[in-house]
């Protein structure tokens, strides 16, 4: 009989995988490690260790040193509660979190094989040299860093250089100096020295501080939420265009996570900074629509396998430029980070980049303008930026996505009053115009089949309707 034992996991916890790559590619120390993100070594080193799970601000603050995608972070945090949740269901008398760890401990599976699975290009680059990787590295942290550098006078009295930095910058303590000291961060002609080094005539130094350490806790926020339906287990909300689904790099408050954790701050049982609780899927900044989160851990696990399984339901409405030539079809196309731009995604080849994590959209044209055309997307896959992507690679980038290109004129004729159409087009509508629509799934608790659909905001609507008008009058307009 199959036993637990033998079962291959597909992910391993991501204290290990973070790990691997910070210190057996990046070559840091867990000392320096735990510097750069300013906890302890004991949380950190139990992190690493698989004892304790990857949190919301634990991500944050590696998204924030090291400049990668919070999202990204937590989503190995997901596919590991994931793959435990699918082992326990079939095998309830024993337990995944030994199992796991065991396996990822025995190395069954190895760092690039979590690498290639997760997408997770954050540090590491396919065919990329070390020392390349780590000018780069080091380049994308100087960001985070305050740099000063100051010449000693020749009159210059024999002073502890601690002292002598704190009268040359009254804005910063005594202790972040000493702190940046014991870091190796003051140098004095190019060699580190300690606090208590004495500075002398014509002495240059170099200090480097990191920023103050930004507290990542998600609060409460009362910020209003547009709730479709809601129940003990779940909370589904029609998010509005232009709010931040959860705090990362540049967006620390004022998101959804915020606003639910203000919905819900009465709810004894729920905790937003859980990262076994909340969203189950994400949507960009920029789209509207439906959104689900679940309000305990065995709702997060059951919905979570759905996705995983591509049992769920999800139809986007998107406004793409361009007459779309097939009245459906399928576009499919692995997806990994454009390594020119690492904001931005797009299409290779497993050849050309085996990172890139295989993805399907499957698209229908509802109705066409001339030069754009609505269409409905369906996902097989749920990638960052899928449909952002594969509908630009079929030459239909989504309108107005500034990301992509979709904010310039891609079709029709630029005369001065398409132009001017256009511009008051962009303003309806600021932003790509894509919306979430539809949303089925099997309610984790009770089995039952639930289907929503939410109908596209005025901003999307009162844009499709100029199109619809022009389309019938476009004469007019050239």
């Amino acid at each position: 009989m199959e036993t637990i034992r033998e079962i291959q996991p597909r992910y391993r916890h991501p204290g290990s995988v973070i790990h691997d790559e910070l210190v057996d590619y990046l070559g840091l120390s867990v000392n320096q490690i735990a510097d750069l993100l300013k906890i302890s070594r004991a949380r950190l080193s139990n992190f690493f260790n698989g004892k304790t799970a990857l949190t919301a601000d634990l991500a944050l603050r590696i998204a924030r040193v090291f400049s990668v995608r919070a999202d990204e972070l937590m989503k190995l945090q997901t596919d590991y509660d994931l793959d435990k949740a699918i082992i326990a269901q079939h095998f309830e008398n024993e337990k995944p979190e030994k199992y796991i760890h065991k396996k990822a401990t025995l190395n069954f599976v190895t760092p690039q094989d979590i690498i290639t699975e997760h997408n997770y290009t954050g540090f590491i680059m396919p065919q990329t040299d070390t020392k390349e990787l780590l000018a780069e590295f080091n380049e994308q942290t100087d960001e985070q860093y305050e740099h000063h550098r100051f010449r000693v006078d020749k009159g210059q009295t024999v002073i502890r250089i601690d002292r002598y930095l704190v009268n040359c910058m009254s804005a910063i303590s005594r202790n972040r100096i000493q702190e940046a000291a014991e870091a190796g961060n003051i140098l004095v002609n190019n060699i580190a020295v300690r606090s208590n080094y004495r500075v002398k005539p014509n002495d240059v130094i170099t200090i480097v501080l990191d920023f103050p350490p930004t507290d990542y806790t998600i609060v409460p926020e009362d910020i209003p939420l547009d709730i479709v339906y809601e129940d003990a287990e779940i909370l589904l909300v029609n998010k509005p265009a232009g709010m931040v689904v959860h705090p990362g790099v540049g967006n620390f408050e004022h998101t959804l996570l915020n606003a639910v954790a203000w919905h819900l701050k009465d709810n004894p049982f729920f905790d937003p900074n859980n990262p076994h609780i909340g969203l189950v899927h994400r949507i960009d900044k920029d789209t509207s629509g439906l959104l689900l989160l679940a309000k305990t851990e065995d709702a997060k696990s059951k919905l979570g396998i759905q996705f995983y399984r591509k049992t769920t339901k999800r139809q986007y409405l998107a406004l793409v430029w361009g007459n779309v030539k097939d009245d459906e079809g399928t576009v499919v196309g692995a997806l990994a980070r454009d390594l020119r731009d690492r904001m931005r995604y797009r299409v290779y080849d497993q050849e050309e980049n085996p990172n890139a994590k295989y993805a399907v959209t499957h698209y229908k044209v509802i109705e066409r303008f001339g030069y754009v055309s609505l269409v409905q997307c369906q996902l097989e896959t749920g990638r960052t930026h899928q449909i952002r992507i594969h509908m630009k690679y079929i030459g239909h980038t989504l309108f107005n996505d500034e990301r992509y290109g979709g904010n310039e004129i891609l079709k029709g004729n630029k005369t001065a009053k398409y132009r001017q159409f256009i511009d008051n087009c962009f303003e309806i509508c600021p932003r790509q115009a894509l919306h979430a629509q539809t949303l089925g799934f099997e309610h984790p608790r009770t089995g039952e089949e639930l289907f929503f659909e939410e109908d596209m905001p005025e901003d999307m609507q009162k844009l499709i309707e100029k199109w619809r008008n022009f389309a019938n009058n476009q004469l007019k307009f050239l």
